[in-house]
This record gives C-alpha cells, sequence and structure tokens, in this order.
C-alpha cells in the first residue's frame, strides 16, 4: 500500500512504531498528500503522539499537511 495514492491515517500507529525503521521508509516513499493526522480517537494520548510525529524531523512543511491540509483536502472533495 505504500507509494499508492490512498490515504493513511497514522496517529495511532505511531506510538507503536515511531522507533522502527520502517516508519522512515513509509514517510520517505509515500505521498505527504495522502498522511493524515486525526484525533478522533480516545486511544492515545494525542499530544503525546504529535510530539512523536514532530520528532521524526519531517519538516514544517509536510508537518502542516499531514496535521492540517490534507485533511481540508479531502474533505472539500465530498
Amino acid at each position: 500500500m505504500v507509494g499508492k495514492p490512498i490515504y493513511m491515517e497514522i496517529s495511532f500507529a505511531l506510538d507503536f512504531l515511531h522507533e522502527d525503521p520502517a516508519v522512515a521508509r513509509i514517510f520517505a516513499k509515500h505521498p505527504p498528500e495522502y498522511i493524515l493526522f486525526e484525533t478522533d480517537s480516545p486511544w492515545t494520548a494525542q499530544d503525546e503522539t504529535l510530539a512523536l510525529l514532530k520528532s521524526l524531523g519531517l519538516g514544517e512543511n509536510t508537518e502542516r499537511r499531514i496535521l492540517r491540509e490534507n485533511a481540508l483536502t479531502l474533505l472539500q472533495s465530498q
């Protein structure tokens, strides 16, 4: 699925995978416009998961897309 134009929601998985080298490969190979960070789940502490996302060093532009712009694009397409 990585690399294909499908949406991935990553907030839940980051708690379990943030130290796995595969995460860096996923971010390198998947189109950044198809990665979402949602907060509608009670499964994890969102502030801690957000810190994990920021610790990946993806850059401000990619973080902004993941945290806001991708969801806006998806919602506006409906």
